[in-house]
């Protein structure tokens, strides 16, 4: 049993080697028009774009993006992958949760409204 999980794990690492192509779209969003910066985020989008380039990536770099440019991204990289290449996604930036779903802040966000 543990020889078939070690061959089964073996074959889901190497499946990004088969592959055709990899895609890595990385976004750094550390200039918020209304939320504090955050010092971190597109240094570490730059290091992960980096690093995904090293690995045989073809990586999208985004920095400080927008709303409207933020949701053309998932549409300009899809264009761009097949069904038999591999993909990875990279987001530092704010984040927020509404109803268990997870939504990523362009940097152009309106400050929240105060119901009080």
């Amino acid at each position: 049993m543990i020889r078939i999980l070690t061959l089964l794990a073996v074959l889901l690492l190497a499946l990004p080697a088969f592959a055709q192509s990899r895609h890595a779209p990385v976004v750094g969003i550390g200039a918020y028009d209304n939320f504090a910066p955050l010092e971190k985020a597109c240094n570490d989008a730059r290091a992960v774009g980096e690093r995904r380039e090293s690995a045989g990536f073809q990586s999208y770099l985004m920095l400080d993006s927008d709303g409207m440019a933020l949701l053309q991204a998932p549409k300009r990289s899809a264009s761009c992958v097949q069904p038999s290449d591999g993909a990875v996604f990279f987001f530092a930036g704010h984040v927020v949760e509404l109803d268990g779903e997870k939504i990523l802040l362009p940097a152009d966000i309106p400050a929240p409204r105060r119901a009080w």
